[in-house]
Order: structure tokens, then C-alpha cells, then sequence
């Protein structure tokens, strides 16, 4: 990819938080957070008065059929040209994408369309989950990427999935900037564009851009202090199988006084 320079340099940034917050995530997130967010009432996304051309757009999603996205933070959004590629981002656990805006706005200047986006990172982080289950991990991230194989581990809502909330959020983006080329990354069949996308994310949110990576031919991946899928010799299960996107096209970096840092590098193996 002709952009990775610049954001791998952006990167350092991340790494530097990407211990104390696994660790932060796991004291206060024992207990998942309930969901019963289902409401009769439509509402429609909404955003601020900014951007997304050359500056950040902030918004929230609306109501998916009759269902209050639970979280449903901000998201951010901004595009330079209207035909950069998208990279798609998605925060550590309990994050926020307003926390990654630096980063972002590094991506935007490289000229990427850029997408910080809200999804269920709520709860325990998802080492803490699974451990050393190594089907657990492949189960949690796939429910949350798209709502189905709902476990006692997480049960996520196909109205609440990443895939769900991506769709609803490039066409609102359309919607609200409609020559900025958000359409070309959902197709008129809600067919996501995945090979113009690059996923990337911190943390939590880089394991589920490396399991999009795996199941789905993208652009590239960016992962910062993680994926943290392997306890010694045990590690999630998908990961012993081959991908969908080759291994020339993902990049991960993590701080070397990472705590979880041999966990993480064990994933890389």
C-alpha cells in the first residue's frame, strides 16, 4: 500500500496507551453491560455542522428497525478527494472514536476517506473473555461483526453489528455529502466494498479488524497492540486456518513494554 508510511508512523501514538487500558478494561468491565435498548420510536442519524470535507463530520447513527443502538457514541467521519480508499477504525476496549482523532486526521492527510466507528466494545476485553477458549474468540467476533452466532459470550444484535452500523453510517454520509464518494463502499445490494477498505483498529478493535482481514479480502489491516489472541500455547481458533486478505497487506505494531506484549506477538506467529 502507498499509504502505510505515513500511518505506521501515526501509529506511536497508540501504542504508548495500549497496555493501561487492556488492564483498565478488564478491573472496571467484569460485568457485561445490559442491553435492552429496543425502543418504537424512529430516530434518524444526526450530526454536527462540520466537515466531512477536509475536517471531521460528527455524528450518531439513528434507530435500526424499531432498535436504539446501544453504545451509540460519536462517530467520525471525513474525506479529502471524493476516490481516496477508506480506512475504516474501530477503538480498544470502551473507547471512543473521538479518543483517535490524531490518527485519523493522519490517514485523511494521506489522503484516505476515514471512519471512526462505534460498535459493542463494551464489558470485559475480549482476552478476558475468552482466555484460552480458542473458539471463543472466533464466536465473539463474528457476532459482533455482523450478528449472528450469538453464545453466552456475546450477543450482539445484527441491527448492532459493525456491518449493520457501517452500512447505516456511509449512507448517512452520502446522504449528507453526497460528492464525496461514500457510495462507492456500499454497492445498491448492501454489498460493502471490503477490498477498497482498509480495516484498522486498537486493541479490541484490532483483533476484529484482523478477523475482517481473515474473512474478507480487504485493502490492507492495521493493528496496534494487538490482536491479544493466544495464552501460551493456546490461541483463537481461526487463526490456524488461512485468510481471505494475504499477509503482505497487514501491518501490526505494538510498544515493546507492553505487558500483554507476548500475547500479542503470539497471535503474530
Amino acid at each position: 500500500m502507498n499509504h502505510r508510511l505515513v500511518l505506521i508512523l501515526a501509529a506511536i501514538v497508540l501504542v504508548a496507551i495500549g497496555a493501561a487500558s487492556l488492564v483498565a478494561a478488564n478491573v472496571l468491565g467484569a460485568q457485561r453491560v445490559a442491553d435492552n435498548g429496543r425502543v418504537a420510536v424512529h430516530e434518524r442519524p444526526s450530526g454536527d455542522e462540520h466537515g466531512p470535507e477536509g475536517e471531521f463530520h460528527r455524528f450518531r447513527l439513528g434507530t435500526v428497525n424499531g432498535e436504539r443502538l446501544t453504545p451509540n457514541r460519536d462517530d467520525f467521519a471525513a474525506r479529502t478527494s471524493a476516490d481516496g480508499p477508506l480506512l475504516l477504525f474501530l477503538p480498544a476496549t470502551r473507547s471512543r472514536p473521538a479518543e483517535y482523532q490524531r490518527f485519523l486526521g493522519a490517514a485523511l492527510a494521506d489522503g484516505y476517506h476515514v471512519l471512526g466507528l462505534d460498535y459493542w466494545n463494551l464489558g470485559r476485553t475480549l482476552s478476558g473473555t475468552c482466555e484460552a477458549n480458542a473458539r471463543c474468540y472466533g464466536m465473539v467476533q463474528r457476532n459482533r461483526f455482523d450478528g449472528t452466532r450469538p453464545s453466552a459470550f456475546s450477543a450482539v444484535s445484527p441491527a448492532g453489528s459493525i456491518v449493520s452500523r457501517f452500512r447505516d453510517a456511509v449512507a448517512y454520509l452520502d446522504d449528507h455529502d453526497p460528492d464525496g464518494g461514500w457510495e462507492r463502499f456500499v454497492q445498491g445490494d448492501d454489498r460493502i466494498v471490503w477490498n477498497d477498505i482498509v480495516v484498522a483498529g486498537h486493541s479490541q478493535g484490532g483483533g476484529e479488524a484482523a478477523y475482517i482481514a481473515h474473512i474478507r479480502s480487504v485493502h490492507g489491516a492495521l493493528m496496534f497492540s494487538s490482536p491479544v489472541e493466544s495464552r501460551g500455547p493456546a490461541h483463537a481458533a481461526w487463526m490456524d486456518r488461512p485468510g481471505r486478505t494475504p499477509v503482505d497487506r497487514m501491518y501490526a505494531i505494538d510498544d515493546v513494554r507492553d505487558t500483554f506484549g507476548p500475547r500479542i506477538t503470539g497471535s503474530w506467529d
